[in-house]
């Protein structure tokens, strides 16, 4: 756990001499061993501490407050590089603007140290961290699979199978630059036979190499054609860390290709990685949907299924239709099904409801007398259509005996119709001498109508 040191201790343990600075508190409390990328001493020194650092004579060795190195440190540093013994090295002061750099190649092979201080020769309690890196005066032995006719042969397994690769002294194939990424190249190969798969995917783990691009070839100096890397057509990709996987399509199964992996240290820092080669997993089964529909008794409607993604074959039941959509018309309310299939299968159900028609009511049959006014409604539904012309519930003149016909129409839009009859009766006609003297008599007789209906009615109280 990282010490906490009151700022007056600190201050103590500092001491300036001209300007140099010397601190007397360790930490980290190992040694650490820089890398040839730069990376931190540790992720939290405190000004006035120091840190051992292994290093082996011929290397230059580098060490530095500088943001563009990486450091987040935003205090006026000094950095003071001394052996093991506390001998002087070297000392930085406002290098890169108020932070420091220092390098040194080594002269023997053993520790240093190397000691933070805010100016001048200041201690905090501030989580800093110098950044440190190696040059190894050391030719890097070439890999064995440097060149494209020694590719390493890989195999396409379905878990990830790490292989371990460097980019770290290898020399560029006499093949001509990536076409993503032309320069200085640095690059390994490989072999895999496709078997059954047109893709596969590569994944790859930066360890100390900083970034590692891909190109894939059917064959020593022939590029592979009609394939995409990571969703982009064409044989290249300089990033294979975006994305990662990066996918490779197109493939022809049961071929052999061939990829070289490569740092383009033009820009990038040569070094180490692990990868796998694996097949893709399988697309997710497919899904369906269907609308669902509700009709009235003798109308049609059509049902159509929807697939995730298209390109596969349907199969309805009942029915056995093989199409996209059907269109049915069910005689009772019906479930229907689909079997969608495309590397998979996704099935999904409707049902079709078949409303009732209304039971549409016209009324009771009705008698009128000639020129007297009939009124037809309808019941059972929500609206009404008659036929000769009528109006519902609006009074009209019938002028012959006539059957008339509704059409409802209930809240589902189905229909149902019935009948009634307006009978239409002529008025009767009435006989006789209706001119007569003071106490004579007359005859009155009446016809049109059957006698039994027949009813007198005088003005007159005394006939």
């Amino acid at each position: 756990m990282k010490k906490i040191y009151l700022t007056l201790c600190l201050l103590s343990l500092s001491l300036y001499a001209g300007a140099q600075c010397t601190a007397t508190a360790l930490y980290p409390s190992l040694s650490v061993t820089p890398t040839p990328a730069w990376t931190d001493v540790s992720s939290c020194n405190f000004a006035g501490e120091y840190a051992l650092v292994n290093v082996t004579a011929g290397n230059l060795y580098e060490f530095s407050t500088c943001a563009a190195n990486g450091s987040t440190i935003t205090f006026d540093t000094q950095l003071t590089l001394r052996s093991n013994t506390g001998l002087y090295i070297a000392y930085s002061d406002d290098y890169c603007g108020t932070q420091s750099y220092v390098s040194w190649t080594a002269t023997y092979t053993g520790q240093v140290q190397i000691h933070l201080h805010e100016y001048s020769c200041l201690s905090n309690s501030i989580c800093s961290n110098i950044r440190m890196k190696v040059t190894s005066s050391l030719p890097v032995p070439a890999p064995a699979n440097n060149d494209c006719a020694n590719a390493t042969i890989l195999a396409v397994n379905t878990s990830c199978l790490l292989t371990s690769g460097t980019t770290s002294g290898a020399t560029e194939d006499p093949i001509l630059d990536p076409s993503c990424d032309p320069g200085s190249i640095n690059d390994v190969w490989y072999t895999f036979n496709s078997g059954a798969n047109t893709s596969v995917n590569v994944t790859v783990n930066l360890v100390t190499a900083s970034l590692v691009g891909i190109e894939v070839f059917s064959a020593c100096g022939t590029l592979a054609t009609g394939i995409s890397l990571g969703g982009a057509l064409g044989n290249c990709d300089f990033n294979t860390s975006a994305p990662n996987p990066t996918v490779i399509t197109g493939l022809t199964p049961n071929t052999v290709y061939r990829f070289r992996l490569f740092t383009n240290i033009s820009y990038d820092i040569a070094g180490s990685f692990t990868f796998c080669l694996t097949v893709p997993p399988p697309p997710p089964p497919p899904t369906v949907s269907i609308n669902s529909a509700s009709i009235c008794p003798g109308a049609s409607t059509t049902l159509i299924a929807t697939p995730s993604t298209l390109g596969g074959t349907y199969l309805w039941s009942p029915g056995g239709q093989t199409t996209p959509s059907i269109t049915v018309s069910p005689l009772i309310t019906t479930t229907y099904s689909v079997t969608y299939t495309l590397n998979g299968v996704g099935t999904n159900n409707s049902t079709v409801t078949v409303y009732s028609n209304p039971a549409i009511n016209a009324g009771l049959d009705i008698s009128i007398c000639s020129g007297q006014p009939a009124t037809l409604t309808g019941s059972g539904g929500v609206s009404y259509t008659w036929d000769n012309g009528v109006t519902n519930n609006l009074a009209f003149n019938p002028l012959t005996t006539t059957t008339y016909t509704v059409t409802g129409t209930d809240l589902n839009g189905c229909i149902g119709t019935d009948q009634m009859i307006v009978t239409v009766n002529a008025n009767p006609i009435v006989s006789g001498n209706n001119v007569i003297c003071p106490n004579a008599t007359s005859q009155l007789s009446g016809s049109g109508i059957a006698a039994a209906n027949n009813a007198w009615v005088s003005s007159n109280a005394a006939v």
